[in-house]
């Protein structure tokens, strides 16, 4: 059954690696969940996936729900996703997925339906987060009556922070296992990419200058990057850094 999650700051620190962490997890409350909730009723949320471009870790995916225990554990272990319209059909352009849209391609199969039916999971809106044609994440939202055109521009809107939220504790954690970025790689980077220059980080951080320049030529190697301004874009994407 998946593991509950009383929040994804304490679930980063859970497991001690990415590999023992479990890919779905359950979690009850969480306070930028409640706080959406108010803006707009909804019933269960799920977020997906991680912003890890050329990594093959875990085909990338990652998951986080307050949908039903029960449901989770039969949608995984019957393998439903693999014949879930909104995992087989998504689009090929547009960032907003609602299920009657998706059922007019193409319909759940009756055990699909059954199961979501039983754990009254209906309406289901997914807001695919892209970077061009890759798309890296999602965040679902459910409820019984179908949202409105202002509710979905809402949700669209938050959306993308929700999803870092709750990833960014583990992309933390694959910079400091996969890439290896150490805590002062990871502050360098961010203070440049804040505009400071190399003076101001060693005022700011108390780090020799020499230390700084080697910080950063340690970070671009990590990140496949060539110079510092292409590390502090690729630290950017990938979400390490704010």
């Amino acid at each position: 059954m998946p593991h509950s999650m009383p929040s994804p700051e304490v679930a980063a620190l859970t497991y001690p690696d990415l590999n023992s962490r479990p890919k779905y997890r359950n979690f009850r409350h969480h306070p930028l969940i409640e706080r959406t909730r108010l803006a707009v009723a909804f019933e269960n949320v799920m977020i997906s996936g991680l912003d890890i471009a050329e990594f093959d870790y875990a085909s990338c995916r990652s998951i986080d729900s307050d949908l039903p225990p029960t449901f989770v554990y039969t949608y995984v272990e019957e393998e439903l996703f693999l014949e879930d319209p909104f995992i087989t059909a998504l689009p090929v352009e547009g960032t907003v997925v609602t299920e009657n849209e998706v059922y007019q391609r193409c319909r759940p199969s009756r055990r699909l339906a059954q199961v979501l039916d039983r754990h009254n999971i209906h309406n289901r809106t997914y807001f695919l987060l892209r970077r061009k044609d890759y798309v890296y994440g999602a965040v679902g939202f459910t409820r019984a009556e179908a949202f409105s055109r202002e509710e979905i521009e809402y949700l669209s809107m938050v959306s993308p922070p929700l999803h870092q939220a709750f990833t960014k504790p583990v992309m933390d954690r694959f910079a400091a296992d996969n890439l290896r970025l150490s805590s002062g790689e990871l502050e360098c980077l961010r203070m440049a990419s804040m505009g400071l220059t190399t003076d101001e980080i060693s005022i700011a951080t108390g780090f020799q200058k020499n230390t700084i320049n080697t910080y950063f030529q340690l970070a671009s190697k990590k990140l496949y990057a060539t110079n510092r301004s292409q590390a502090i874009a690729e630290a950017l994407r990938r979400h390490l850094i704010d």
